[in-house]
């Protein structure tokens, strides 16, 4: 028996598997090929593709021309002539504009062998930027010899498919070219697939979605470190569409805009005064359709202009108070949030119904020759460049960027009005590559790589950045809805009774006057018409006079009950959308309701059951420890459950009609003080409730009262956990004119919300549906009561009193 070591060797054909299994077309080749391209730090790449010249290898040629680093001789030996390095890994930044670098695999040499048959490569090494990476040989190849160009030559049709791969040779000559410039050129002679080059329009889409779409538009082509690509495939040119950002920001109704460097979250957002006034024009043209009529217009624009939101997102309190995220949404890592990446960008927005009708200005038009050479009306540009792009340095990142990924859909649903709709957002998210390592791509090259920090990074982007121009707009947006009467005045205000309407009054009343003068006339008119003789002109006359004016009364009578119905169906309308919004709570406290009712049911069998359980283990001989653990257990289940139970039953529908005499002190001990359902709650979270001041008594309904201060606490309750203080309480004060003051020891009310908090649908809760305050309000008015929020501020600068005002009965 003999035994001997044989070297695996592998075929020179596995070169053709490996490149049709891993580049799935030209395309793909062709990209690969580019990045290499950007890879090198070249800040502009030419490509020329021609699938009908003649060459000596066949039909057919690609060229690649870019100004980058080039390449040393150790690299073209160790990285460049060899496949499936771990280069790309090693060197993650390129040495000169420290561009994260985008091949990982070290495979895109498989592209020249996709592309065509005969391969030859000139590169002039910039020795300047590549000093700190020369080798022994890289220092004798400036310095000895003063080479400054090499030469590379690789025929893919040279060798058999038998042929061993360790027998496949390249050409490489060292050489002084005294005309070379710093940079690579790439020579693919004979294309392998001439006929895929003929371009038709699916084609001219990908090469616009693969390609040219994957260099941000937004970076001025004459900045420092932007990356150019020119396309010519068979005399068809190809150009990045760069437009000019500042262009973009001039014709935007509202601009976005964010940075995180790693530690700090900024956001600020200019609403321009054109789209601010554009909403209140059109608040105003809708009111007086709708039969009202503008007394006065005092709303100014200047305090919406300008919004700004900062946060230190270092600590997980920097999430849950000061952005509103709960703790499960963020990932951490060593206890920390996983934030180790640097990005910033911006969005632009337009109203799209306006922007369609609305042409670019002419100096624009004569500034920007792309603009001008295809559009003339705003709507158009934006269908071009709507979406939200992700780039790493210069490059993007897919998908992102036609497709809904910021779910501007899904806002515009929960909100009536907004101007963040798809289609009308377009801008981009700028990776730092540098110092964003963390982000990573799927293995797929379809988006970002969802662990610690790429989830938390589009958390940011979504819950945090998006949200919060969504709420700015929709705070705007508020300010215009259907007008409401002030009680004071007896006419009708915006939010901010600003601008204020009158109401025009009785017309029904104008119009059965007019309508029975109107019949009258004509009644008239007929009579006299057949007693009139041909000559009595001047009478005749007069009568068609009178006539025309009565008629003209009738169609002036019969506009204004049309504009008084047409108000009265705006507001129904904005009634409706309401009830919509609160049809589903109804519904659902209709089950709750008939579920409270089972589990109380449920409740007296568990006692039963509990107690016969008992019976039987004081029967046992001798006696089960274990089975006396679990009745203890099932006792103490039983007296949360009863302790629910008690606060939930008179809240039920048939109890709250039941009115009873209620001392306010006893009450508020009961519920949020001594053992409850809420007390045990409340204090598993830290938060303490106490009771000062000569409590009163009121005639009301006990089961109200509870879902009067139940929201009340539950905001508290809500806040307080996300906030970071020592002694998280919620006091209660009675005071001696059937008044009770409600504070608690957190943040305070939102300065953006403290004029709209009793509105309904009004929140800054995530997930929050807005009702709370607003049904605290209405039960308390249904009891002859009122609630406000108190002008004092606490030490953060905010309103944070509720006073609660109860009459004499």
């Amino acid at each position: 028996m003999s035994s001997k070591r044989i070297p695996i060797s592998i075929a020179a054909r596995l070169i053709y598997h490996l490149g049709e299994q891993l580049i799935s077309d030209e395309f793909v080749a062709l990209l690969e090929l580019i990045k290499n391209s950007y890879d090198a730090d070249a800040t502009r790449c030419v490509v020329k593709v021609d699938s009908n010249a003649m060459t000596e290898h066949g039909q057919g040629y690609i060229r690649i021309i870019d100004n980058g680093n080039g390449m040393l001789p150790h690299t073209v030996e160790k990285d460049f002539l060899r496949l499936a390095t771990d280069y790309k890994k090693t060197n993650k930044i390129s040495p000169y504009y420290k561009r994260r670098t985008l091949g990982e695999k070290g495979l895109g040499r498989l592209s020249y062998q996709r592309l065509g048959r005969y391969v030859q490569v000139h590169t002039t090494p910039r020795i300047d930027r590549l000093k700190d990476l020369m080798s022994r040989d890289d220092i004798e190849f400036c310095e000895s010899h003063n080479y400054n160009a090499i030469d590379i030559t690789m025929d893919w049709d040279g060798f058999s498919d038998s042929e061993d791969i360790g027998n496949v040779f390249a050409t490489v000559t060292e050489q002084h070219d005294v005309s070379a410039k710093p940079g690579t050129i790439i020579e693919i002679l004979g294309i392998r697939n001439t006929n895929f080059w003929d371009l038709n329009q699916e084609k001219r889409i990908r090469l616009q979605d693969e390609i040219l779409a994957l260099i941000n538009p937004f970076v001025e082509s004459k900045s420092n470190g932007a990356f150019n690509l020119e396309l010519d495939v068979n005399g068809e040119q190809f150009y990045i569409d760069s437009i000019d950002e500042k262009v973009v920001n001039q014709l935007s109704d509202v601009s976005g805009h964010f940075t995180f460097d790693g530690h700090i979250l900024s956001v600020w957002a200019e609403f321009k005064p054109k789209y601010i006034t554009r909403q209140k024009d059109q608040y105003i043209k809708r009111c007086k359709a709708s039969g009202f009529e503008l007394l006065s217009d005092k709303f100014s624009p200047e305090k919406f202009l300008y919004r700004n939101f900062c946060a230190n997102l270092d600590q997980i309190n920097g999430w849950e108070m000061e952005c509103q995220l709960p703790k499960s949404t963020v990932n951490l890592i060593d206890g920390k949030p996983a934030t180790d990446f640097v990005f910033d960008g911006s969005l632009y927005i337009v109203d799209k119904q306006t922007a369609n009708r609305t042409e670019i200005d002419k100096n624009i038009l004569t500034e920007n020759k792309y603009i001008k050479s295809n559009f003339q009306r705003i709507g158009k540009l934006w269908d071009h460049i709507a979406g939200v792009y992700m780039y790493r340095d210069q490059f993007r990142i897919l998908p992102y960027g036609k497709d809904d990924w910021l779910n501007f859909t899904a806002r515009s649903q929960k909100s009536k009005a907004t101007i963040l709709k798809q289609g009308n957002v377009c801008g981009y998210v700028h990776i730092n590559g540098e110092k964003s390592e963390a982000i990573r791509e799927q293995t797929n090259r379809q988006g970002i790589l969802e662990d610690e920090n790429g989830s938390n990074f589009l958390i940011i982007l979504n819950k945090i950045i998006t949200d919060q121009i969504f709420q700015w707009d929709v705070e705007i947006r508020r300010e215009f809805t259907a007008p409401k009467e002030d009680l004071v005045s007896n006419n009708y205000c915006n939010v901010s009774k600003s601008i204020t309407f009158k109401k025009i009054t009785s017309p029904e009343e104008g119009y059965l006057s007019a309508e029975t003068k109107f019949n009258s006339a004509i009644s008239q008119a007929k009579e006299k018409s057949s007693q009139t003789s041909l000559f009595e002109v001047d009478t005749l006359k007069k009568k068609v006079d009178e006539l025309a004016y009565t008629a003209e009364s009738y169609r002036a009578a019969t506009n204004d009950l049309r504009a008084d119905y047409s108000q009265r169906i705006t507001l129904a309308r904005d009634k409706i959308s309401e009830y919509e919004e609160v049809l589903p709570l109804l519904g659902q406290t209709m089950i709750v309701e008939a579920a409270t009712h089972e589990l109380s049911r449920i409740y007296s069998n568990m006692v039963q059951s509990t107690r016969s359980l008992s019976d039987f283990s004081l029967s046992l001989v001798p006696p089960s420890d274990q089975l006396k653990k679990i009745i203890l257990l099932l006792k103490n289940h039983i007296s949360e459950l009863d302790l629910q139970l008690n606060h939930i039953l008179p809240t039920q529908r048939y109890k709250v009609k039941g009115l009873e005499w209620i001392e306010m002190g006893a009450f508020l001990r009961s519920q949020y003080v001594e053992k409850s359902a809420v007390t045990s709650r409340l204090k598993s979270k830290g938060i303490e409730c106490d009771i000062k001041g000569t409590p009163f008594s009121i005639h009301a309904s006990r089961g109200n009262l509870i879902v009067i201060f139940d929201n009340i606490v539950m905001n508290s309750e809500y806040w307080l956990t996300l906030a970071d203080c020592p002694a998280k309480a919620i006091h209660f004060e009675f005071q001696n004119n059937r008044e009770i003051r409600i504070w608690d020891s957190g943040f305070g009310i939102d300065k953006q919300m403290e004029d709209y908090l009793f509105e309904p649908f009004q929140t800054m809760k995530r997930d929050g549906r807005g009702l709370g305050l607003y049904i605290v309000r209405e039960l308390l008015a249904l009891m002859g009561a009122s609630i406000e929020l108190l002008q004092e501020r606490n030490s953060n600068g905010n309103r944070y009193i509720f006073k609660i005002v109860f009459q004499e009965k």
